[in-house]
């Protein structure tokens, strides 16, 4: 009895150990590696936390994170912002603005969000379409939007135009990357773990830890011989 309870233990131990390392590995590979875009000229632009540097992205296949380096630890506010410009289809776009043809631009600072900018006079008449994620990290600033708001992926033509961009006060433009065109990026990035993928891994690493404990649970229950 002493040792089958041992054994429950053991069991309970590793379980909560697997849920945990589980957890952690979801958090800190919810994204791949960033693919870089490209550079920007250092001291181009002024201040320095809207001097752009270099922009990369990822996609998880559910969401888009673009990271936007700069001089100094860059500083969203009511006064400052940050943009990512997506040309995302074939019908039409923004008539004016950093990138001429964009349907989508993703800010940080002012009001943080994803907005419809396509066939709009000027990006600042656009439209507010879903609530995105800002985060500072150094000298970078990640902006981050589901990839379902910008109707990905039937809604998005092959190769998506990118352009970034700061502006200060909020409507002037600070600094441009590419400094003309655009970058060009192929829509279907594959993910480190396509959705429904964890649910067919997860079951079955509890499914063989089920099956190790049943097993020596039956190896515990065996009579055996007394001197």
């Amino acid at each position: 009895m002493a040792e089958l309870s041992s054994l429950r233990r053991r069991f309970l131990v590793l379980l909560f150990c697997f849920f945990a390392l589980s957890s952690l590995t979801s958090e800190t590979h919810a994204l791949p590696d960033p693919i870089q875009l490209g550079d920007d000229p250092s001291r181009d632009a002024d201040p320095a936390s809207a001097d752009i540097l270099k922009v990369s992205m990822m996609n998880n296949g559910t969401h888009l994170t673009f990271i936007i380096e700069c001089r100094s630890a860059p500083a969203p506010s009511s006064v400052r912002t940050y943009r990512i410009w997506l040309d995302t289809n074939e019908n039409g776009g923004a008539t004016t603005g950093p990138y001429i043809g964009a349907d989508w631009y993703i800010q940080g600072g002012g009001a943080p969000g994803l907005y419809d900018c396509s066939g709009e006079e000027s990006a600042d008449t656009s439209t507010y379409k879903a609530s995105i994620e800002v985060k500072v990290y150094g000298k970078s600033i990640c902006l981050t939007a589901g990839l379902s708001d910008i109707g990905y992926p039937g809604n998005v033509k092959e190769t998506v135009g990118i352009v970034a961009s700061t502006h200060q006060p909020a409507a002037m433009l600070k600094d441009r990357t590419p400094d003309t065109g655009h970058y060009s990026v192929v829509h279907e990035v594959i993910p480190e773990l396509p959705w429904p993928t964890p649910l067919v891994i997860m079951p079955a690493i509890v499914a063989a830890i089920i099956m190790i404990y049943r097993q020596r649970f039956r190896h515990s229950d065996q009579p055996r011989l007394r001197r």
